[in-house]
């Protein structure tokens, strides 16, 4: 999950008293039982974003007050509160707050000797710590995991070099592309329980923190190119404010309130130390060791017994379109595949451009054809969207026939299943409004 950014500043006409370790400690409580509200209301993601506040609080707090018993029995609901959320983690994500078997001495060994065989010949530009824990996580990726690993390495091909390019432009190690594999297996629709979205991860608030429109019509989390470049400068930011990256990256993990804590916690900058406290949640302190596996065995994936296959890399063209026009109506007028379409601008959440100036992705080679089958659409038409309930009696066919459209781009619209059409539910349904009938009225 990539969480929080920093906490919000706030300015006070007056100086503030210091807060007593007990007013402390009861603003803690108070956040914490609010993270277990959320998760019993079924809200993952102002679960996550009460755990990132609970984190910040604590960042400056003295060991000894961590060391508080009520302290400690708050921080033992807070890690329960966090293993609920990554227990519904997306299926495709490797992240684990489970232990590892450690590997006999003899397993280790070998492990070894295969991954120094494997890089021999490999540069790295992101620090590689081949320790026990790591090589653990090597042996999981090319055993029990391998499917899901070679799955997303496999999707990995189409985005890595597109991932390159952003983190060449903001001056980050290129080793940083295989960070998605551990986040989301490379899927741009992945969601976890705590509503973190995209190949990224992002909750909502640091998605908009650092640019990602989020809205009724467009989620740009899933934008592969622009949660790409939002992830970058979110790591920037957190590598500056740590000068370390397995920091760092324990940061874009649980948030830097929570490095913070550890750090003080543990008097060290030392992640491995952190790792070894009981400041960091299990997840975080796994964190670090995948990503390093993930990188180790996405360089070579052959060498360690993965079959990955290579698909064409991202790439687009973009026209502009003002008007609102779901993805199946723009298939049938550009002869473009629907799922091509859905695949290229996975950010529009009813799989309809919004009514207003959109960039629409279409295949390389596409766009001229493209805009010429737009500029057929006859000028007095114009499609709207618009709120209506689902009633008692309703069908699925029953609705999309009373709005001149089919029950399969209804669902496409509104980005749900058959099985989720029910009674009491919102939906978006399209109106055709005539403006040149309407102008002759006036």
């Amino acid at each position: 999950m990539c969480a929080q950014s920093a906490p919000i500043e706030r300015t006070y006409l007056f100086e503030q008293a210091p807060q007593t370790d007990g007013q402390r400690v009861a603003r803690l409580q108070r956040v914490v039982e609010a993270a277990e509200k959320a998760m019993a209301d079924e809200d993952g993601e102002a679960a996550a974003e009460r755990l990132d506040e609970a984190e910040a609080q604590m960042a400056d707090w003295p060991n000894g007050l961590l060391k508080r018993e009520d302290v400690i029995v708050l921080l033992e609901r807070m890690n329960a509160v966090r293993k609920d959320l990554f227990s519904g983690a997306d299926g495709d994500s490797v992240k684990s707050s489970e232990e590892l078997e450690p590997l006999t001495a003899e397993a280790l060994k070998s492990e070894r000797a295969l991954v120094e065989s494997a890089e021999a010949d490999t540069a790295f530009d992101f620090p590689i710590d081949l320790n026990d824990k790591v090589l653990a996580f090597i042996g999981a990726f090319s055993g029990r995991s391998k499917e899901k690993i070679e799955a997303s390495l496999s999707r990995g091909t189409k985005y890595i070099p597109m991932i390159h390019q952003v983190l060449l432009e903001e001056g980050l190690p290129l080793d940083l592309a295989y960070l998605p594999l551990i986040e989301s297996g490379f899927r741009n629709v992945a969601i976890s329980r705590a509503k973190a979205v995209g190949m990224w991860q992002f909750i909502s608030s640091t998605g908009k923190t650092y640019g990602l429109r989020i809205d009724n019509w467009v989620d740009e989390r899933r934008d592969p190119a622009k949660a790409t470049r939002a992830a970058a400068r979110f790591l920037k930011y957190l590598y500056e404010l740590t000068g370390d990256w397995y920091l760092a990256l324990a940061g874009y993990n649980a948030g830097p309130g929570a490095v913070a804590r550890a750090t003080n916690g543990t008097d060290s900058r030392n992640f491995w130390d952190h790792a070894r406290s009981r400041y960091l949640w299990s997840e975080t302190k796994n964190y670090v060791p995948q990503f390093c596996a993930a990188v180790l065995v996405g360089k070579h994936p052959d060498r360690f017994g993965l079959e990955v296959e290579q698909l064409e890399p991202y790439a687009y063209e973009v026209i502009e379109i003002e008007k609102s026009i779901s993805l199946s109506s723009l298939a049938q007028r550009t002869g473009i595949d629907l799922e091509t379409l859905k695949e290229l601008n996975p950010e529009l959440v009813r799989r309809t451009t919004p009514p207003r100036l959109y960039s629409l992705k279409v295949p390389v080679g596409k766009s001229e054809e493209a805009l010429y089958a737009l500029a057929a659409i006859p000028a007095t038409e114009r499609v709207e969207f618009r709120s209506y309930k689902i009633q008692k009696g309703d069908t699925l066919a029953k609705i999309a026939t009373r709005y001149k459209t089919t029950p399969e781009e209804l669902l496409d619209i509104n980005n749900i299943a058959s099985s989720q059409f029910s009674v009491g539910r919102t939906i978006q349904v399209p109106v055709i409004v005539q403006m040149g009938a309407a102008s002759q009225k006036k």
